[in-house]
This record gives C-alpha cells, structure tokens and sequence, in this order.
C-alpha cells in the first residue's frame, strides 16, 4: 500500500495534529497533572521548609537582631501572609505589630517588598528608623520626600519597606508605580497600619482616602495579600475595615490577641482646675524643685491637648515651675513643626534629653517610646478608641506606667445646679460608649477599665472562630464563612499571663493610689519658687517683710490712714484711651522735631501696629513694679528708633502708669463697709451734704492739698462728671458727709 495512501480504518483527523481526536492513539497515552483537592485558591501550598514556626522565630532573630524571640502568634501570622492569605491583625499597643510586617519583608525573599500604609508622619518616620537598626532597607515617601528621584528609584528597585500616606498610595505619582512590572513582581504584601483610622477619618471630609483604599485592589489584583493591623478594633470597626479593603475575596485568616495592658494604671477623674489645667497633674514633678534638679528627676511624660495653642500654654506653664538650667526639657509637638523640627523633638524625646512632651494626636498611633511614665489627656476624646491608643504610649517597656485623663464630662450622680448652654450640648454629642466609659465608677456593680478595653476591643466577626493557632479548636461558625467560597477563620487567644494584678489595676479597683495623683493648687510652692525669673509669672514670690518705715509709699484712704501701695491698678478702657492720645501727641512732637516732611507721615515714623501693640498691652504694662527700655521691647518692636526716641517714650508710658497708679490705689483702699455706709448716708435726704467744690482756691485745706498731688491727667476738670442725683456734689467724691476732709477721687 502506498504510505501516502491513509489507512480507511484510522480516522483522518488522528493525522492531523491541530484537529484534537476524541480517539487518542493508546500507544502515546495522554498526561496528566494529578489534582490537588487540599489546595486552596490563591494559597502556596508549597512553603520552603524553613518556614514552621520554629525556623521563623529562629530566622526573625538572626536577620533582624533581636534580643528576644517572637511570639507564636508573630510567626503564625508571618507564615499566612507568605502563604497569600489575607489578615487582620488586632493587638493591643505595645505588642509588636510593627515586627509582623518587617518580618515579611525579611523572609519573603530577595528583592521583595512590603508597603506600609501609615497615618501619621511621625509614625512613617518612627518606624522608618526602627527597620532601619535592625538591618532593612526603609523609605519614606510623603509630600516632603515625593520631590526625590533617588527615594523613587530605590522604591522601585531595591527597597525592602516602604511608609506612606493614604494620599501618597492613591496619588497619580505613585500610579506610574503601580503600573510597573517590576515593581509589582517584587511586591510581597501590603499592610494597612493603625487601621481604625479607616472607620474613625475616613467617612467625613477629613481624609477621605482612607475609605478609597479598595482602589489598590485593582492595581496589585487577586495575588497580593492584604494585612490591616489596630489595636483598637470594635464590632462597628471590624465591618467597616473588612468592606473598605474588600476582604472576604481571598482566602482570610484573622487574628485577635487581645488589647489588655495590665502594666498600666487607668485614671479618669474631672479636671479641677479648668483656668490652669496643668495644676491637675502637677503631681508628676518632683516634690521639691531646687537649682541641683536634673532633667533625669522629671519623669518623661506625655500630655495629649486638643490643640496647639493648649500646648503652648502648658509648655509656657511647667516651665515657670523649673530652673533655667531644665526648662528645654518640656517640649510641644503638633502637626504644624516644620520636618526637621519634629525630626529634633523626637529623637529629644527619645533619648531622654526631653522629658515632658505636649503634644497632639500628632505624636500619638503607634509612635514607640518605650519608658514614658505618664501619659495624660486634657480633653474628652472623640471616641474609645483614641483614649486607648494615647494611654497606650506608656509603659511600652513593661514597666508600671499610669496614664489620666482628668479632663472629662460631668460624670454621673454630680449635677450642677447651673451649666452652661456649651457644655450640654457638648455632652448632647458625646458618643454613648465614651459617656459609659466615664461613668464605670457609678455602674452597679462597679466597672473595671482593663475589662470594658477587653470586651470593646474583641470584636463579633461572624467567621468561623478558632481559639488556637493550629485551627483545631473550633468554637463558632459564622455567616460570612458560610456563604463564602473561600477559606474565612478568625482566631481568638487570650494570655493569661497578661492579666492586671488586682493591687494595682484601675481607679476604682485601687481607690488609694488614685489619691496620690489628687489635683493641685495655686498654693504649691513649686509655683513661685522661680517667679522672678519671669516677666509674668504663675504666682507673685512671696514678699520679704520688712519693719513700717515713715518713708514707705502711703496713699491716702477714706479713713485718713495710709497703706502700702502693693497694688496692682486696674486699666479701664478710657485709660487706654488716654495712652494712645499720649502716645499720639508724642509722636506728632517726634515728627516735628524732624522736620514735618510732607514726604513722611508720622505714621510712618511710628506705625499704627506698634502704637496699637502698647495699648493693647497697657494692662500688662501697669502690672510691672519697674519699667525699663528692655520690657518695653517685649510689647513692640521698637528697633527703628534710637536711644534718645526710646529714652523719651519710656518717659511718656512712666508719666502715664505713674499716673494711672496713684488714682487707682486710692480707691483700692476704700473699704467695703465705708461704701456700704456712704450709699445709706445718700439715702438719708434729712442729713445735711455740703457741696464738693472743685476749684482749689475755693475748696477746703485737705482737699486742696489732695487736688494738688495729683497728675494732670487725674484732675477732675480733665474728666467732666456725670450728672448727679444731688446738685452740687458727684457721690462718687463724698466719702463722708460730715467730714469733707477725707475724700478720694477717681479718674472716669
């Protein structure tokens, strides 16, 4: 038969190589792959043999240097997100989260990567530095970093962590990136840290990037795993953290660890002294204050404010309480410090060389400093949450750290009579789990600040739940597993090694240490010890008594005697009044000794703004016992003039606090029951009033000797009189009918 002549009993398609035979040849028996019924969509199987438990833990400890070893739950955690599954990470402050991700990015292989979503500049620079020490190759890109080609490159090419913002990670700058190949394939996982923020910033105007970062979805696909780690997790939390980042898509494997930290002592307690806020926790100075005190004798402590104006405040308040020498020791820290000034404050804070840190939320999520003492926050937070994570900044090294926040709502079972109209609808607002949170002390029975953080921080999941890391301990199943195709766990371990002991655990377990941090008073005198140091200080030193002296300044009272003239005047506005007319008539002189150029203004010789600066500080410039050309500059800047203008100004505000001084004591020695009884006096239309007269020729000897004691700005022609009820005299100038030798007057 001819070869080319095909065969009748073989089909012509078994010839053809591209027609697929439904018939294959049984001398070439097709090959096939045998199915894997255990492997789970998008899950390596396949893991190198040195990633169990114990490798990890070894591996961690010499790749990164540490001192310790991990935990189990690190390891496991490390083990999954490597394997591909998604996660959720909840542990409390303090218990190494930061680890997780540094090491995935150790020991997911060479050149692999690891993005971080961070929220807090602070925090990128924090943990930045840390990864840094232990051998890892970190960057930061933001709006301050985004303008280096060097920074993108190595983020592109040999990075091993790299810390960013919400807005940096959906920015057009950092699509290019994600649309590179390269830079995909190296891509190992991407971590969402302090990912409360997602449900706590993200629905309003303020940042609303949190809620988008589903769009990363789109540019890593369904092969990158996702990790979110917080430490604050509720219920409503969890559910908006798991829509926001579109879990339940991939396989899912979550982890609860707890959030107890039963080295702290919790502290709740209404703010006292709401005009000097500072003199509730004065108390964590030293008790004695001397010129021998060193920066190490200030326990490092953190104060939370709600804003930068507050910080400054108290900066400007422990400051007056320290000597010279440790007064840079308490710091203020916000959002709006330049990068190289935060940069400073931080690592001052870090070392030790600052020891007292008031700041904002600005140094609060996850920034590590592990031997700060006492934290403390001066407001009522928005929510449960952020009360947790600022007391979570202490006592991070294990130590006994206590942590108060003494500024708080009216608490349950202590009504005022009278509030005001801001404070009930500022409570109207409160959010009801912080309202509660404050009111455990009033719970019947008593609450417990280390159980509620406990039971609000474990959140519901519906997901299947395991309470062991081998996942041979079911609990629970749960609705999202069970409609899911996908393998969806939740994993609950509790350490019983970290329970709060009960001598020591919260407010109202352990009433008689809270005593110890009870509020303080104007009265300390840690207050005035270096008033003099200061221009206005908290407190006047206490006066050096000295025996009376016929030569001691006297002035002239309704009863004739004489008193120390200690008195600090009062400025009314017509007083300030008078210093501007002062100050202007001074200045027109000024421009006329110069000449009166019609090409310069007088204006211009002395601008409104410095004019308007000391009359605006006039009240403060009447306060001061001695007036120099130095204190004078701290209310105007008054460079443009010479020595002679200045010598000439000082002269012109000394006439006018000389003036203001002398009337102003005058009616500070009046006594209260004399002005009591000279209104009954004028009430009694049968007792003879003599007329007051003005005129100095005509009126009586101690009157006159008074009227010609005064300034010419004091005397009463200067400053007509309002209408009387009586014809003659003006009874704020009668001071005893009967005796017209005793009078004081009053400039109006």
């Amino acid at each position: 038969m001819d070869r080319n002549t095909p065969d009748s009993t073989v089909p012509l398609q078994a010839h053809n190589p591209r027609v697929p035979s439904s018939h294959p040849d049984p001398q070439t028996p097709r090959k096939r792959k045998p199915a894997i019924n255990h492997r789970l969509p998008g899950i390596k199987t396949d893991l190198p043999p040195f990633l169990s438990i114990q490798l990890i833990q070894k591996r961690l400890k010499s790749k990164l240097s540490l001192s310790y070893t991990p935990s189990d739950w690190q390891a496991h955690l490390i083990r999954r997100v490597l394997q591909g599954y998604d996660s959720i990470l909840c542990a409390g402050t303090g218990y190494g989260k930061s680890l997780v991700f540094e090491g995935i990015a150790a020991l997911a292989g060479k050149k692999k990567l690891v993005i971080i979503i961070s929220p807090l500049k602070a925090l990128e620079y924090d943990q930045a530095e840390q990864a840094k020490k232990k051998g890892l190759h970190a960057v930061v890109i933001n709006e301050d970093t985004s303008r280096s080609k060097s920074l993108w490159a190595e983020a592109r090419t040999r990075a091993s962590l790299v810390y960013m913002s919400p807005e940096m990670a959906l920015s057009s700058s950092f699509a290019k990136l994600w649309k590179d190949h390269g830079f995909r394939e190296r891509l190992a996982a991407v971590v969402v840290d302090e990912a409360h923020c997602i449900d706590e910033w993200g629905s309003g105007d303020f940042r609303p990037q949190y809620r988008q970062l589903d769009i990363l979805r789109h540019y890593t696909g369904q092969d990158i795993p996702f990790l979110a780690c917080t430490a604050t997790c509720s219920t409503t939390t969890f559910d908006t953290i798991w829509d926001t980042l579109a879990f339940g898509c991939r396989p899912f494997w979550g982890l609860d660890v707890g959030v107890d930290r039963p080295n702290l002592f919790f502290l709740i307690r209404e703010l006292i002294n709401t005009r000097e806020p500072i003199l509730d926790i004065l108390g964590i100075l030293p008790s004695t204050i001397t010129n021998e005190t060193t920066p190490d004798d200030i326990p490092k402590s953190l104060l939370y404010f709600s804003s930068e104006n507050d910080c400054r405040k108290a900066v400007a308040f422990l400051r007056k309480c320290l000597p010279a020498h440790i007064r840079d020791a308490v710091q203020a820290f916000s959002s709006t410090l330049s990068t190289t000034a935060k940069s400073l404050c931080w690592k001052g804070f870090l070392s030790g060389d600052i020891r007292i840190l008031c700041a904002t939320d600005a140094a609060g999520m996850g920034c590590n400093v592990t031997d700060v003492k006492y934290v403390v926050s001066f407001d009522i937070p928005s929510s449960v949450g952020v009360v947790s994570q600022r007391w979570g900044r202490a006592g991070r090294d294990g130590t006994p750290g206590v942590v108060t926040n003494p500024a708080v709502a009216r608490l349950q079972g202590k009504k005022a009579v009278v509030e005001p109209k801001q404070n009930t609808l500022r409570r109207a607002k409160l959010d009801s789990t912080l309202e509660g949170f404050f009111n455990l002390s009033d719970n019947n029975p008593h609450g417990c600040v280390h159980n509620f953080f406990t039971s609000h921080f474990r959140p519901k999941t519906q997901l299947n739940t395991y309470t062991s890391l081998d996942g041979d301990s079911r609990v629970s199943p749960g609705s999202r597993s069970s409609q899911s195709p996908f393998e969806l766990t939740w994993t609950v371990i509790s350490d019983t090694a970290k329970s709060s002991p009960k001598s020591r655990c919260c407010y109202i377990c352990n009433d008689d240490i809270a005593a110890q941090l009870s509020a303080g008073s104007m009265d300390d005198p840690r207050l005035s010890a270096y008033a003099g140091d200061f221009l206005f200080p908290i407190t006047t030193p206490v006066p050096v008594i000295r025996p009376p002296s016929s030569a001691s300044d006297a002035t002239i009272s309704t009863n004739g005697s004489t008193s120390s003239s200690h008195y600090r005047p009062t400025v009314s506005d017509n007083d300030q009044k008078v210093l501007r007319d002062m100050l202007v008539q001074w200045r027109d002189e000024q421009h006329r000794m110069h000449g009166s150029s019609p090409l310069l203004a007088p204006a211009c010789f002395f601008p409104p703004r410095q004019l308007d600066a000391l009359v605006l500080s006039a009240k403060d410039i009447a306060k001061l016992p001695e007036l120099n050309i130095g204190l004078l500059d701290k209310f105007a800047v008054l460079t443009a003039f010479d020595d002679s203008q200045r010598e000439s100004l000082l002269t012109i505000i000394r006439k006018w606090k000389d003036s203001l001084s002398c009337s102003s004591n005058a009616v500070a020695r009046t006594p209260q029951s004399q002005r009591r009884s000279e209104k009954r006096q004028r009430r009694r239309p049968a007792s003879p009033i003599e007329p007051l007269r003005l005129c100095p020729s005509t009126s009586s000897p101690a009157s006159s000797s008074v009227a010609a004691n005064l300034h010419p700005l004091q005397t009463p022609i200067a400053h007509p009189l309002p209408p009387s009820p009586h014809p003659y005299a003006h009874p704020a100038l009668v001071s005893n009918p009967s005796s017209m030798s005793h009078i004081a007057i009053t400039p109006h």
